[in-house]
């Protein structure tokens, strides 16, 4: 991978976001109308969120154009990505019910039936193991609605890359959505507090930073590939 490039254009990401809620931050030093103010404050939670999970997936995507783009044999890659990259065979291979011909007088024996399907398995895995690896990245950096601690983690970790980290900053952004999702249904009225945003936000820009250098650190060492003996 280009690392260079591959950083540049997560910066990009991080600096254009970090902009607009700067801009935001400075109009509320001109306002005097308090009720103003604090609408400006509650729009901020919403925005900061937002951003947090724009950049979220775009930062996977920009991860997993890049894994594309380098035309990787799926013999090659990682486990967990090979795994991802198999899905679409994977996924066939469970709708397919029937057992091939010259086993067929088994399907009644669990035990031989599911070893056949596996037998199948390793087949096709290696009929295709000399193709270029593919992705669906809908699937692989599918959010759930809510990018919660767990929920990044499970992309993290579909994606191959490290996820250790985001367990430092679960509280803080578990409170960060308590918040949003507080202002955007109505069911708390008043601002937060600038203690509490600047709290929000130093999250937000923390983990962002490492969400980026989780990607840089998979680029650099080359980790997406397998390890051969």
């Amino acid at each position: 991978m280009v690392i260079e490039q591959l950083r540049e254009a997560i910066e990009r990401e991080m600096e254009w976001r970090s902009a607009e809620l700067r801009e935001i931050r400075n109009l509320l030093t001109s306002i005097d109308d308090s009720r103003v103010s604090d609408t400006l404050k509650k729009s901020l939670v919403l925005l900061l969120y937002a951003h947090f999970e724009g950049y979220c997936k775009n930062v996977f995507s920009i991860y997993v154009e890049e894994l594309t783009r380098e035309r990787i044999k799926l013999k090659h890659l990682e486990s967990i990505l090979g795994a991802a990259a198999a899905t679409k065979l994977f996924d066939e291979l469970d709708k397919t019910g029937n057992l091939p011909p010259e086993f067929a007088e088994f399907k009644r024996s669990q035990p031989v039936r599911r070893q056949v399907k596996q037998a199948v398995l390793m087949k096709e895995l290696w009929k295709v193991r000399e193709s270029e690896a593919t992705f669906d990245a809908d699937r692989l950096i599918h959010l759930e609605g809510n990018v919660t601690p767990d929920v990044l983690k499970r992309v993290l970790c579909r994606l191959g890359l490290s996820f250790s980290f985001v367990e430092t900053y679960a509280g803080d952004l578990n409170h960060l959505i308590r918040r949003r999702n507080d202002f955007a249904h109505g069911t708390r009225k008043g601002a937060p507090g600038d203690r509490e945003f600047q709290k929000l936000r130093r999250c937000v820009e923390d983990l962002s930073r490492e969400l980026r250098n989780a990607v840089i650190y998979a680029a650099r060492t080359s980790s997406y590939l397998a390890v051969l003996p």
